[in-house]
């Protein structure tokens, strides 16, 4: 993955693991799905991606997010969430049950099946803009 150099990642997390090790585990899953968009980025060149990577750093927003659901292991290669196209974007639903620094995203990682393609289901993921409330 496009994260830098693994070695001084690897030991900048275990540093911060000393102190919170939930920290450490928070700012690991924002690098995994950063490092997924960047070499994205880097294999297509899609303008979208871009986009969203700068965007990401401009706003200095947080990522991460969960591709857990209930009975994951017996969904471990179909999300049970699903994703189904609609004019101007996509309806995802499904039941996520845990997300790794949730309280604190920004954007929102997951995964979902979409059936489009009636021969063959296809996993999509979203970052998913969170809403807070008041």
């Amino acid at each position: 993955m496009a994260q830098g150099k693994p070695l001084e990642r690897i030991k900048a997390q275990e540093r911060l693991a000393q102190g919170c090790g939930a920290t450490a585990l928070a700012i690991n899953m924002h690098l995994n799905v950063m490092g997924m968009a960047i070499d994205t980025w880097r294999r297509s060149k899609a303008p979208q991606v871009e986009n969203l990577l700068r965007k990401i750093a401009s706003g200095r927003l947080i990522v991460g997010g969960s591709g857990s659901e209930p009975d994951n292991a017996a969904s471990f290669l179909r999300p049970r969430a699903t994703a189904r196209r609609v004019d101007g974007g996509w309806v995802v639903n499904g039941r996520k049950i845990f997300g790794t620094q949730s309280i604190a995203l920004d954007l929102y990682f997951t995964e979902a099946t979409c059936d489009d393609n009636p021969e063959k289901a296809t996993i999509i993921t979203f970052l998913i803009p969170v809403t807070r409330r008041a």
